[in-house]
């Protein structure tokens, strides 16, 4: 039997988890919208620095007599960090490597379906993919972070969802369907994969949002 490349296979993955993790979730409330705020905690030279953001997530169910599964719609922005003056990191909606679906489906992993309350600190394996650029104005001199984490912590809140990460990267509209590199599509030859790897949605759920 032929095997299925990496990629596929772990949208598959992805695609089965949410499943479940929605129907989980279906069963205690039908259809709702949760409002969580992330908090993430970095160790710099300089002493731990923090960035928050809150985002939404509904969900909805399926209708049985279409066969169309449940699903869901997030909306909210990446996490800014200064660890620096003029330096951010920012952590992403998408994980390390899960390339869709994260900031969603970490919710629903960090919260049981009978208690979307509280908070809750995520796991190394639950981390958002964070970057930083070397230049703000430069989309495509985005890198991969690798300052230390110290805690990323979850909170179910009423507080409305966060803008104006378009104040701090005024480009994100302009890459809505481009990728970072500029490129019009993924492409594992491009000259800079890792910008070639991410858009404005990885940052935005509404990168044209003023």
């Amino acid at each position: 039997m032929k095997k299925l490349p990496f990629k596929m296979t772990n949208r598959i993955r992805v695609a089965l988890t949410l499943a479940c993790l929605v129907a989980a979730w279906l069963v205690a409330t039908p259809s709702d919208t949760w409002h969580y705020r992330i908090t993430v905690t970095l160790q710099t030279q300089d002493g731990p620095k923090s960035g928050t953001a809150v985002r939404a997530v509904t969900i909805h169910p399926g209708i049985g007599l279409t066969g169309l599964p449940p699903s869901f719609d997030l909306k909210g922005e990446a996490v800014a960090v200064e660890t620096a003056p003029g330096d951010y990191v920012f952590a992403l909606l998408r994980g390390v490597t899960r390339e869709t679906d994260d900031a969603a489906l970490t919710l629903m992993e960090a919260f049981p379906a009978d208690k979307k309350q509280g908070s809750a600190v995520l796991q190394p394996a639950q981390y958002p993919l964070m970057v930083r650029f070397d230049g703000l104005t430069t989309p495509k001199s985005v890198t991969r972070d690798h300052t230390s984490v110290s805690e990323i912590k979850l909170e179910i809140t009423k507080d409305p969802v966060s803008r104006g990460l378009n104040k701090l990267l005024p480009w994100l509209p302009n890459y809505t369907h481009l990728r970072l590199d500029g490129g019009n599509f993924g492409d594992d030859r491009a000259e800079l994969r890792f910008a070639n790897s991410l858009n404005a949605r990885d940052f935005s759920s509404d990168p044209e949002h003023k």
